[in-house]
């Protein structure tokens, strides 16, 4: 039987949940479903072999933050299909329907988190953020003895939202990268606090860095208790650490390094551009796995690149392999674009998935030249550079 993919029906809702967490291994713990706050249920779709629900996909609404403005993106999740469905065209099948739903909704881009890194550039999906696993033991830090930290004061959860939420919002534009959170978001997904989030350890500790009166700054974290030989030896694991500047950063930093019995430190999903490594006198001592986090595809290449803006002025002709139509003429004014498309021949030659990668920032037309991606003179690689430069490191908070 043929397989068919369509939308869901409100009361398919947890038959797709249900049918995704068996594909990635885990169970849906009861009282704990919540997609159906965040993903409109007609933005969920899954493939049928009969009636028989075998694969899901679905596409958060998110706005997503470039450099210089923001756009539209269709946040990719839920990207499953059942082991017993495999190499039957069902993934294929599902993503057609994600750029259908995606230009219905005029979503120039896509974003997503890739569960298999191997998968998604088959669909022109490009590494446009990365971040570090970081880790460390807090007793081997060394701070500067002169640094004066901002006051830290703890949030109770009832009042979390209201005291995070505009922080957020605030760092916001600062970041690349970002996606902005709406109330019930933050109250389902990141702030949310049930068993299945919290594993081995505590409830989520939230505070915040003030200054004069005012938060500038905010950390999440869990603590998880251990005893060595009768000395507690705990871990502590940051959800999530945001400083309007970078005062409020390495103040949030000194706080959670000074916690008694909680020496390990861990954030699962640190900016490459963290302060603790340059703020401690011993760099090594902060352990750093560097991973790719948010994957991109430019559906519509013009839209997505006149959305941004540019750290100097000038013209760039973007030549897409393998779709000779698809080219694109950027020319930049004042730090903003216009892109025509057609014949884009002089300036520099890459695929859509790596145009991608370079869409937020994260990585120059140089360095994906050096490697064999992109091609272009020496002359349009240092424009190119100039171009697409950003000041910050690309950074996506969170798993979608």
């Amino acid at each position: 039987m043929a397989i068919a993919v369509r939308g869901i029906t409100r009361s398919e809702m947890e038959q797709y949940e249900a049918s995704a967490m068996r594909t990635f291994g885990a169970d849906v713990a009861e009282g704990e479903s919540r997609l159906a706050k965040v993903l409109q249920t007609e933005r969920a779709y899954a493939a049928f072999d009969g009636d028989e629900l075998v694969g899901t996909a679905g596409a958060f609404e998110h706005t997503l933050s470039v450099p210089g403005g923001s756009l539209p993106m269709a946040g990719l999740t839920f990207v499953s299909v059942l082991p017993s469905h495999r190499r039957r065209g069902v993934l294929r099948a599902l993503m057609a329907k994600h750029e259908d739903d995606m230009v219905a909704h005029q979503e120039a881009v896509s974003g997503l988190w890739a569960s298999e890194s191997s998968i998604y550039g088959r669909f022109d999906y490009g590494v446009a953020a990365e971040a570090h696993y970081l880790e460390t033991d807090a007793r081997t830090l060394r701070f500067p003895t002169d640094f004066t930290p901002d006051a830290v004061r703890f949030v109770e959860s009832q009042q979390a939202l209201a005291k995070i939420a505009p922080l957020y919002e605030s760092a916001f534009p600062q970041r690349p990268g970002m996606f902005l959170r709406t109330e019930a978001w933050w109250n389902s997904r990141t702030l949310y606090d049930g068993p299945g989030r919290r594993g081995s350890g505590s409830n989520v500790r939230i505070a915040t860095a003030q200054r004069d009166g005012k938060p500038v700054g905010y950390i999440l974290y869990r603590q998880t208790a251990a005893n060595d030989r009768g000395l507690l030896d705990g871990a502590v694991s940051i959800v999530e650490l945001v400083g309007l500047d970078l005062q409020a950063e390495q103040s949030l930093w000194h706080f959670i390094a000074h916690l008694d019995l909680y020496p390990h430190l861990k954030y699962w999903n640190a900016p490459l551009d963290s302060a603790l490594p340059w703020f401690v006198e011993d760099r090594r001592r902060v352990q750093r796995l560097r991973t790719d986090t948010l994957w991109l595809r430019l559906r519509d290449v013009p839209a997505a690149l006149e959305a941004r803006t540019y750290a100097c002025d000038g013209s760039l002709p973007i030549k897409l392999q393998g779709e000779p139509d698809a080219g694109c003429n950027l020319r930049v004014t004042n730090g903003r674009a216009s892109c025509v498309t057609g014949p884009a021949d002089g300036g520099i030659t890459l695929h859509r998935k790596d145009l991608a990668s370079l869409f937020l920032g994260g990585f120059r037309p140089s360095e994906l030249a050096a490697v064999g991606r992109l091609e272009g003179s020496p002359e349009m690689l240092l424009h190119a550079d100039a171009l697409f430069g950003g000041t910050r490191a690309p950074w996506c908070p969170e798993i979608f």
